[in-house]
């Protein structure tokens, strides 16, 4: 069986990305929580998935052009503040379940290594990026670090793409992977997480193809 991972938290329930929708995830009985992460300017690492506050928050302007603390005084809604990755850790590692972050800029890497090393939950962490480029330098980091390369469309090679990032598994939006894909990733030893899938019946699908992590807006299927 897949590990079924709230998106965001419960992105399609509660506001993203804040401890308030990591806990409604975790109390619908999801195996792991996705989460993403900006650098502030006192390089710090912010939990947020814009570059900028407007769409998510009561406030404006750039994240990285903010102190961590500057970012908590806004309304990341039903009065949530903006987390850090290392709050963030501590709600998921209590509750024994994994961990994928996103790294939403560049020369995070360092930091987001650090804070999940230190934290003690390595084995149970899958870091991952549409640039892959930040992938490689994770595995540089650290090698006991699990990635994934971010898709949206089908690759041609799959196994290329992973192997010159040297990642662990793909991460693909569920509108174009196919059994194929997941059975050629099998094959070479890596992983494919499949995004979002937001209703029982897709989850069934892409479960009985194999996937072996599936990103969902709305934890709350679990339960259907």
């Amino acid at each position: 069986m897949p590990k079924i991972i709230g998106h965001r938290g419960a992105k399609g329930e509660y506001p993203e990305n804040t401890l308030g929708g990591f806990k409604k995830a975790i109390e619908a009985g999801v195996g792991g929580i996705e989460l993403d992460v900006h650098l502030t300017k006192d390089n710090e690492l912010a939990v947020i998935h814009d570059e900028d506050v407007d769409r998510t928050t009561n406030g404006k302007g750039l994240v990285r052009e903010m102190t961590l603390g500057q970012l908590k005084k806004f309304d990341a809604g039903n009065r949530e503040r903006i987390p850090s990755l290392q709050g963030a850790i501590s709600v998921i590692k209590h509750a024994g379940i994994f961990l994928a972050v996103e790294i939403k800029c560049r020369n995070a890497e360092q930091k987001v290594v650090e804070a999940i090393d230190s934290s003690g939950m390595t084995k149970d962490t899958i870091v991952k990026s549409f640039d892959h480029r930040i992938v490689r330098n994770l595995k540089k980091i650290n090698p006991k670090i699990k990635t994934a390369c971010l898709l949206v469309g089908l690759p041609v090679h799959a196994y290329k793409i992973l192997g010159d990032a040297n990642a662990d598994a793909i991460s693909i939006n569920c509108d174009t992977v196919d059994k194929e894909l997941i059975d050629e990733c099998h094959k070479y030893g890596k992983e494919v997480f499949v995004w979002n899938i937001d209703d029982k019946k897709k989850l069934k699908k892409y479960s009985d193809m194999g996937a072996d992590y599936i990103g969902t807006n709305f934890p709350s299927i679990v339960k259907l």
